[in-house]
């Protein structure tokens, strides 16, 4: 297990770098997926420029937990995914330890690293479906999400079998409407992170137009620019 700590310094003028056009939509605010259960993953080209073809041609998606700043990978979802070619995958669900919404998704480009996107954080549960909530009720940095504070938590997989690369169907489809509201639910805060330590990871949740409005897009992911800049540096 890996703990991604970010710089907390914001680079306004790097904004452009976060992905404009990778926008996921499932899991979408107050998703639940069950332990064992195939679990929808869902993607599209947002339109804005450059399209998927351009830079996610290639990327790789993990499922990731801990708050905006402090990272935690858990293990990857599926890599070499082509976005032009998909915009759905199925995944079995892990085995995690901490049944709460405190996991999200990170999509990363395989092609140009810096070009990252996120899904809102989600729940992962048990057969009997009990959900606590997040232990922790507003990020260390203070970031909100409209206003609001964003939960977070530490969950772990019970073993690392149960989250194994994704060999579930990839489903050809064409770019479905995104399903994600503005506001993410309080226990379903949209979250997310960058590596900076020789792995790439991370995704924002959009569900409107990234590029037309870049704070935006870092607002809704539940991440500051220092996600984007520590990025960089590390390159």
């Amino acid at each position: 297990m890996v703990s991604y700590t970010l710089i907390s310094t914001v680079f306004a003028a790097i904004a452009t770098a976060v992905s404009a056009n990778m926008a996921p939509s499932e899991p979408a605010p107050n998703t639940i997926w069950t332990t064992g259960q195939s679990s929808l993953i869902q993607w599209a080209d947002d339109s804005t420029s450059p399209p998927l073809a351009t830079d996610w041609k290639k990327f790789k998606i993990d499922l990731m937990t801990g708050d905006n700043t402090n990272q935690i990978f858990l293990t990857n979802v599926a890599t070499g995914l082509d976005g032009t070619a998909a915009t759905t995958l199925n995944w079995t669900a892990p085995d995690v330890d901490v049944h709460s919404a405190i996991y999200f998704l990170m999509f990363t480009s395989l092609t140009k690293a810096t070009d990252m996107a996120w899904t809102t954080r989600f729940a992962i549960v048990g057969a009997d479906g009990v959900q606590t909530a997040p232990a922790n009720a507003a990020q260390p940095d203070k970031s909100t999400l409209d206003g609001k504070p964003i939960p977070w938590g530490v969950g772990h997989l019970v073993n690392s079998a149960s989250g194994s690369a994704a060999t579930n169907s990839v489903i050809a489809s064409t770019a479905p409407a995104l399903s994600l509201s503005n506001a993410a639910p309080a226990a379903t805060s949209s979250g997310a992170a960058v590596s900076a330590a020789g792995a790439s990871q991370a995704a924002s949740s959009p569900s409107t137009s990234q590029k037309s409005s870049a704070s935006k897009v870092l607002a809704t992911a539940g991440l500051g620019l220092a996600a984007v800049a520590a990025v960089m540096m590390a390159m």
